[in-house]
């Protein structure tokens, strides 16, 4: 198979931004090389605190500490409960893996598509309910789109949030630290995709909206439900996405936007 995921332990070698030095880190299952939000190195390794790693698949870039270890260690957050901690005190980005198909693995030699998607909590201005779309076809969501060319997260939810809902007076906006990644081969466009999709919270301010695009308001309807319901309304064949949306609203958020 010509992927990058056949083997279950990897030695990966990291760079480091601006200089040539590297870091090897043996880790035992493949699939989780795209959470590796932080690298941790031995003490007698502390020149390398504080500096920046290059991801050797992903090309992303992810902060270096250093401990009392004897070997170099990658960290994990979404799948070790002390990495988890490890990155809420250090206020690191925790980015989750959703399964992977044995026929999605990414190809070797594959052009790699990146893309940011970006899902919106939005509460009620009064009541303890959150909103969600139902959709013409049955489907329920929350309101979610790509990032446009040079937007920041914020930029993004802003626009979503008036594009689907309507809704434009905003009292406070939070990102959340979790962000679920899908990596996978797009078989139709012959591409590896790396998309994170990064998890906003909304509260309104008051009901003040204006009126939706008419390729929106037509195929969709804004509802309101609490977490409970909610929990029921947007199940499907991704129930483990389910738990952790569900799961998402007890975190604690990470950059706060008054």
């Amino acid at each position: 198979m010509n992927n990058i995921m056949e083997d279950k332990i990897i030695e990966l070698k990291f760079t480091i931004k601006g200089s040539n030095d590297t870091i090897c880190v043996k880790v035992n299952d493949s699939a989780v090389i795209f959470g590796i939000d932080y690298l941790v190195v031995p003490k007698n390794m502390g020149k390398l605190t504080s500096k920046i790693a290059i991801n050797p698949i992903t090309k992303l870039e992810i902060p270096i500490f250093s401990d009392e270890i004897s070997e170099c260690k990658a960290g994990f957050p979404a799948y070790n409960k002390n990495d988890y901690k490890f990155a809420l005190k250090h206020k690191l980005d925790i980015n989750s893996v959703m399964p992977i198909l044995e026929n999605e693995y990414p190809k070797k030699n594959k052009k790699w598509i990146y893309k940011q998607n970006i899902v919106l909590f939005v509460k009620h201005y009064k009541l303890d309910k959150y909103l969600y779309i139902n959709y013409n076809d049955g489907l329920n969501s929350f309101i979610d789109g790509d990032s446009e060319n040079g937007e920041t997260h914020l930029e993004t939810a802003f626009r979503l949030l008036v594009e689907q809902s309507g809704y434009v007076d905003i009292k406070q906006v939070d990102e959340r630290p979790l962000k679920f990644i899908y990596v996978y081969y797009d078989k139709e466009k012959d591409v590896n995709m790396y998309i994170e999709e990064i998890f906003m919270d909304i509260k309104l301010k008051s009901d003040k909206c204006i009126e939706m695009a008419k390729n929106q308001k037509f195929n969709h309807v804004v509802k309101w439900a609490n977490k409970k319901e909610l929990k029921e309304l947007l199940c499907d064949e991704r129930e483990i996405m389910n738990d952790l949306l569900m799961s998402c609203f007890d975190d604690n958020s990470k950059n706060k936007v008054n």
